[in-house]
């Protein structure tokens, strides 16, 4: 297959002998060109790319191409010509659109790939220059945000579109690329600060020497622009009306289009030109790391450590600091004109004044909101709520124990659990285990500027568990989350606190007094299952766990869960040659569902004898015996209780289970958790056995998901839909393919929800990433109509699953007013596909 004009131009703008050389211009019919060392090295580098295609044709379509494009503000046009993309303003904001109408479908997917390879100011000011010929002015920039709206038609049509909500959004992950590379460029932070470009992370990207040239790059061009780029520093009491926005994004465009307009206009002056393409070509590969795309982050794994990787590493970070850091993701979270309402997740804090100092810092920037005018249609004050993120514990595969050291989690999730559980339910303060709590004498002051208890906690409306699910299962989770909730309140779960971890116990008196407070406001749970798996049965059983032992309610929620839109019959023939799964894993996944299928009719008994052999095989492997099935799903059942290794004797315990010390289901669990040779051997990894890809293994699996599907929409339980990031983990490229996507299709039951997740991370915004979910489905040869009724139920769903209710309001002490819902209108509130109020 050959490369379009596209892929030449977005190729050569980022090659780098190119760059090196200072080639701004290239021209075939100039004597030279065949021998040219940089046209010979770039069609080497194609013919590497494009095996499957002939050097002759290969260099006929670069012929071609630099006939009309010669020169390099060409190649940026024809990254946009060549995928029918066009940007036009409106009202001061570009917005992306099909360059001809009859080419509408990929739009989106093309835009979001090529933003992550190119940094969308450049192609942006270039196009303002190229149409206008002037310089901007302050009202070009009203309204643009840090990532440009791709304009869809359909999502503006829709009655409620400027009432979206974002239900799934991490405060972590809202940095972007572009404003950490203005940070760079104003000597707000160093190169230093960044660990992936530190000889530390020598696994990160590639070799050090590559990352020593690229160190040395950043550095270069940052000496040789930084007076460019200080010439245009607005003038703080002139821009007063633009505070929202970043002073240093706005000069940095301001930056480019000067550049542009100055290149356009003299494009002999080759000096400014190398200077300009060495700078852009620095910005570009500082993006497409930063960027999270399909091409460059294949799974969790990988998006996890990029991430961390590419963190900022901010030394003493002090108040001052942190309160312009939330200024700045403020802003960049309400991009988006169409958000009125979001859920931040925030990771969970060690201590009940972490929790206080941290929404006193927000209380303190959301009000100062007061003098931004608000957008059309869009409330001037906003105030997220917040979900408290829990992430489960990453496991080394090069480490001494390279499996999960149960002791060390739950010792964790005490101290995290307990410090949430005190700050929503307590009086806020933190106190040692088994301390008596004494009201009168820590009661809380508040001035009037400051937030009261109450509405503290009211800002906290969920709990989530999130991060690489492959290391950990949410089973451990269980009874914490149960816990905190106030749920499963029940004498064996009064009995548990009296067995459970040093920390539960000790303070196990103290909160049976609070349950009935814990009873009266609902806590929302999210809970990142069958994302990130090794086979999509383990995602099931994950799922399935998170459902039923979690006790999941309408409006709960379930992150990604890429895993239920798998059918294993296609899958098999597919992608199952490539499975490699932990023992461990795989075998508790197969216990699970031998055990599900007893529950299901129609399924073959040969199955059961299949499954029956493999489990046997893998229980010889892990423990050097053979295992009942029976005995296996007991101790894995067991796993929900949060207890140690000597607890696993004592008469609490053993009263509780029903069980005697000597049984072989406590030796099991007992083995599973605290014998490192059997946690060493259920680590190890195998290729999943061929006997699953049998056509009746895979109907019956089809078949528990089936099942499991109609659990969940009888539970009316929401599944999060994250296009731009699922893309990057799901392991698929277009959107037609997303696993939920073709679910929500086939069973309209199904409620679904679409968020932004990390939107700097993945460079996107929520009505971006609505309009990826409306050319998916439109790929998918659906009816405009159908599609236009399958998105109003998605944004009515993620209304309606919003964990709390939209809280703004121009009053500055009126944050939980209602004005939201009722602006929302009677089309929503009373659509039957809602949901009750």
């Amino acid at each position: 297959m050959l490369p379009d004009f596209a892929e030449i131009a977005r190729r050569l703008i980022v090659f780098a002998p190119r760059v090196n050389e200072g080639r701004v211009w290239l021209n075939p019919k100039e004597s030279g060109y065949r021998g040219d060392d940089v046209v010979q090295s770039f069609l080497s580098y194609l013919r590497n790319e494009f095996r499957a295609a002939r050097m002759d044709d290969l260099e006929t379509i670069l012929y071609n191409f630099l006939i009309e494009n010669p020169a390099l503000p060409n190649w940026y046009l024809a990254t946009l010509e060549g995928l029918n993309i066009d940007i036009r303003f409106e009202g001061g904001e570009p917005k992306i659109r099909p360059l001809s109408t009859s080419g509408r479908s990929g739009i989106a997917e093309s835009w979001m790939d090529l933003s992550a390879i190119i940094d969308p100011d450049i192609l942006v000011t270039l196009q303002f220059t190229r149409i206008f010929l002037r310089e901007m002015h302050h009202a070009d920039l009203e309204n643009w945000g840090v990532y440009c709206r791709i304009n869809e038609p359909l999502i503006l049509g829709q009655p409620m579109w400027r009432r979206l909500r974002d239900i799934h959004t991490h405060l972590s992950g809202c940095e972007p690329a572009p404003l950490v590379w203005q940070e760079l460029l104003s000597r707000q932070i160093t190169i230093d600060t960044l660990p992936a470009y530190s000889p530390r992370n020598d696994d990160v990207f590639g070799t050090w020497p590559e990352r020593l040239d690229e160190r040395t790059l950043i550095e270069e061009v940052m000496s040789e622009w930084r007076p460019i780029y200080s010439q245009h520093l607005p003038d703080t009491a002139e821009h007063t009306a633009f505070n929202h926005q970043p002073r240093a994004l706005w000069s940095e465009r301001c930056t480019l289009q000067r550049a542009w307009l100055y290149h356009l206009r003299n494009p002999d002056d080759e000096f400014f030109a190398r200077s300009f393409d060495r700078y852009m070509f620095a910005k570009n590969r500082f993006v497409r790391r930063h960027i999270q795309s399909p091409e460059n982050n294949p799974g969790l794994e990988s998006f996890r450590r990029n991430f961390d990787s590419l963190k900022i590493v901010r030394q003493n970070k002090s108040p001052r600091v942190e309160r312009i850091l939330l200024s700045r993701w403020r802003d960049f979270v309400f991009d988006s004109q169409a958000l009125d309402h979001v859920e931040l997740r925030i990771a969970a804090m060690r201590d009940v004044v972490s929790y206080r100092r941290f929404l006193t810092s927000l209380h303190s920037v959301f009000r100062m909101t007061s003098r931004r005018p608000p957008r059309p249609g869009i409330p001037g004050r906003y105030m997220p709520r917040f979900v408290v993120h829990f992430i489960r514990p990453r496991i080394e595969a090069r480490s001494e124990a390279p499996y999960l050291d149960i002791d060390r989690l739950r010792r964790d999730l005490d101290r995290q659990f307990m410090s949430l559980r005190h700050f929503l339910y307590d009086n806020p303060r933190s106190f040692a285990p088994g301390e008596a709590l004494d009201t009168d004498r820590h009661r809380p002051e508040f001035d009037a500027s400051e937030l009261t208890l109450d509405q503290m906690r009211q800002l906290v409306v969920g709990v989530d568990v999130a991060n690489v699910e492959r290391d950990t299962p949410i089973e451990y989770y269980v009874p914490y989350l149960n816990f905190l909730r106030g749920q499963n309140l029940d004498e064996q779960a009064n009995e548990l606190l009296n067995i459970g971890s040093e920390y539960l116990t000790s303070t196990a008196a103290y909160y049976r007094q609070s349950y009935q407070s814990a009873r009266q406001g609902h806590l929302g749970l999210t809970l990142h299952v069958g994302e990130d798996y090794f086979h999509p049965l383990i995602g099931l059983r994950e799922i399935w766990n998170a459902v039923n032992l979690c006790n999941m309610m309408p409006t709960d929620r379930l992150g990604h869960a890429l895993a239920l839109g798998t059918d294993f019959t296609v899958d098999a023939l597919q992608k199952d040659e490539r499975y490699v799964a932990p023992v461990g894993r795989l075998l508790d996944a197969l216990v699970w569902a031998d055990r599900r299928l007893g529950t299901v009719d129609g399924v073959d008994r040969r199955v059961s004898r299949i499954l029956e052999d493999i489990i046997e095989r893998s229980s010889r492997e892990i423990y050097q015996r053979t295992v009942r099935k029976s005995v296996l799903y007991e101790a894995i059942r067991l796993r929900k209780f949060p207890v140690s290794e000597k607890q696993l004797e004592e008469a609490p315990f053993l009263r509780l289970t029903g069980l005697r010390a000597d049984t072989e289901e406590i030796d099991i669990l007992r083995a599973d958790a605290y014998d490192p040779d059997v946690c060493r051997r259920r680590a190890l990894m195998r290729t999943v056995p061929h006997e699953l890809s049998n056509p009746l293994v895979t109907e019956a699996f089809n078949l528990i998901r089936s099942e499991l599907i109609r659990q969940i929409c009888e539970r009316r339980i929401v599944i999060e839909v994250n296009p731009s990031s699922n893309r990057c983990v799901g392991g698929f490229i277009r959107m037609k393919d997303h696993p939920i996507l073709k679910t929500k299709v086939r069973e309209r039951g199904i409620r679904v929800a679409v968020s932004a997740d990390d939107p700097g991370n993945f460079g996107t915004r929520l009505d971006n990433e609505y309009a990826l979910v409306v050319e998916g489905l439109r790929e998918m040869a659906l009816p405009e109509s159908e599609v236009a009724d399958i998105v109003t139920e998605i944004i009515v769903t993620s209304h309606d699953a919003a964990f709390g209710r939209a809280a703004y309001s121009n009053n500055p002490a009126d944050w939980t007013s209602d004005q939201a819902d009722e602006e929302f209108g009677e089309s929503v509130r009373h659509d039957p596909r809602s949901g009750p109020d």
